[in-house]
């Protein structure tokens, strides 16, 4: 299965006692390891160059649980045109859930030209493959040139190939594009904006003022991701415009009172414009929470350029405040394009009468960890604020998509938020929507914590076939953004359709802690 770029390495044990892979340096970085090394911990050592000459080395702890299962059949060169082998929909791997069962999951397989179908899917250690193709149609068992069926069915033993892919781990590809601009919430206490965007070298000019009319140029800052201006001093409930470059249009931007708050949340955007065009033609928010996903590649700089153009309808407008997911790749690009509250992908701010904290499930955030004490640092910071508390992640801890539950951030993580009062626990991933009722430890009660999965930005939808447990209000399967409207009473959380169509709505009471 090994191609050009392709990396085939065998697992060393590091001094740590984790199984240690070097990845070097090459156009697409694919390891592959045997089954029985599934369930643990590997670490990976990359070695890139910059474009300077100089050479770096990172590493990356990854918990594998499962892999992806690659595929390619080639067409037996002696079928004739009308007996053409399809095998579209027919690969099969089979889960094992809670309760013992088994559970298929089906994918198509794409055409690669010359004969040749590559598909692809998840599996665990101990899943069971089923392999089938059509020959002529969907009806039929396809047979090779002996006239036998075409069916393979096995268990994945230990020394199954499996591959993971880390697409470009350690190396950037691409030419950087120009960005356009982008607010965010530059404070922790919502006192600050800043402008960004990257201007390749080229001079431009950025006026704010009070009203169209009183726009004055501001100086200009630059940093490894272009360019950027700040404001300073903005006040609640108060209006601010700016101009970019002397023929932009002039925008205004409404900052949010201490007494009302409008946000809008999505997530798993990758590539596609629909869902955000929408919303912004609909809605007028203070601000936008994306739940990670921007891009499909976060080492490929043309996938930043696509989808930074792709959120300006919003992020010119408002504050746009994200967390990384696991297409980010844990990049050093999504901290050169956006600028937020502290040095790291994760931070906390206030915005009128609302704190929101913002966590990236990509990093370690287990007790002992640097994201933990500043999570719970912010969390006691907060302990007397009497308002809505607002949390954003990419994983979900309640999820019953293709992905479900991450467990590990409901072990981790739920406990805290929901000690702390957090009103509602906003993630992405499992690419549709889905809310749960209040709840503790994962009991529902009026006074718990509500958790949405809200990944319906653009990217593909992922089917279910689960019921919905006690703790789940049900699963929709569509494209859609939140409204949410916040007091400090008050939550109302909608989930809208990109024609507008209500899906689901509830409110919530802001717990006093």
């Amino acid at each position: 299965m090994s191609g050009p770029g392709e990396v085939i390495a065998d697992p060393v044990m590091s001094a740590g006692g984790r199984k240690l892979i070097h990845v070097p340096e090459t156009s697409v970085p694919t390891f592959w390891l045997p089954c029985d090394s599934l369930e643990g911990s590997v670490e990976l050592l990359a070695s890139w160059h910059s474009l300077d000459g100089r050479p770096h080395e990172a590493r990356k702890l990854l918990t594998i649980r499962n892999v992806e299962l690659r595929l390619r059949v080639q067409v037996l060169p002696e079928l004739p045109p009308e007996c053409t082998l399809y095998a579209a929909g027919s690969l099969q791997a089979l889960g094992r859930l809670p309760d013992g069962t088994w559970q298929p999951r089906a994918f198509p397989m794409t055409p690669l030209g010359s004969g040749h179908w590559f598909g692809m899917t998840t599996a665990g250690p101990g899943d069971r493959c089923t392999v089938e193709f059509t020959l002529g149609g969907w009806g039929t068992k396809g047979r090779n040139a002996s006239g036998s069926v075409v069916k393979v069915s096995s268990p994945l033993v230990a020394n199954t190939g499996c591959a993971v892919l880390v697409d470009n781990f350690g190396r950037r590809r691409g030419s950087p594009g120009a960005i356009t601009e982008h607010l965010s919430v530059g404070g922790a206490e919502g006192d600050r904006l800043v402008l960004a965007f990257r201007d390749e070298g080229e001079p431009r000019e950025v006026r704010i003022g009070p009203s169209p009319e009183k726009l004055s140029p501001r100086r200009l800052r630059r940093d490894e991701g272009g360019a950027y201006v700040e404001l300073a001093d903005v006040r609640p409930g108060e209006q601010r415009w700016y101009r970019l470059d002397p023929g932009g249009e002039p925008r205004v931007i409404s900052i949010p009172d201490e007494r009302e708050i409008t946000f809008c949340v999505l997530g798993d955007i990758q590539g596609h414009a629909g869902v955000v065009e929408a919303m912004m033609s609909r809605e007028n928010p203070h601000l936008v929470l994306h739940a990670g996903d921007l891009v499909n590649a976060g080492w490929v700089e043309e996938d930043w350029t696509l989808n930074m153009e792709i959120i300006r309808a919003a992020a010119a407008r408002v504050p746009y405040m994200a967390v990384p997911g696991n297409h980010e790749e844990q990049s050093p690009i999504f901290g050169e394009v956006f600028h937020f509250p502290q040095a790291e992908y994760y931070y906390a701010f206030a915005f009128g009468p609302a704190r929101f904290l913002m966590l990236d499930s990509e990093a370690p955030y287990e007790p002992g960890t640097v994201q933990r004490a500043f999570a719970e640092s912010v969390l006691t910071a907060w302990a007397t604020f009497e308002g809505p508390v607002f949390a954003v992640l990419h994983a979900p801890p309640y999820s019953t998509g293709r992905h479900g539950s991450d467990f590990a951030a409901r072990r981790e993580l739920c406990p805290l938020l929901e000690r702390a009062g957090v009103s509602v626990v906003f993630s992405g991933h499992d690419h549709g929507y889905e809310a749960t009722v209040p709840l503790r430890g994962g009991v529902p009660r009026d006074d718990g914590t509500v958790y949405v999965v809200a990944a319906g930005g653009g990217a593909r939808l992922y089917e279910t076939k689960l019921e919905p447990p006690a703790w789940s209000r049900g699963r929709h399967v569509t494209h859609h953004w939140l409204r949410v409207r916040a007091t400090r009473e008050r939550v109302e959380v909608s989930c809208i359709a990109p024609d507008g169509t209500p899906v689901d709505s509830f409110t919530v009471t802001p717990h006093r802690r």
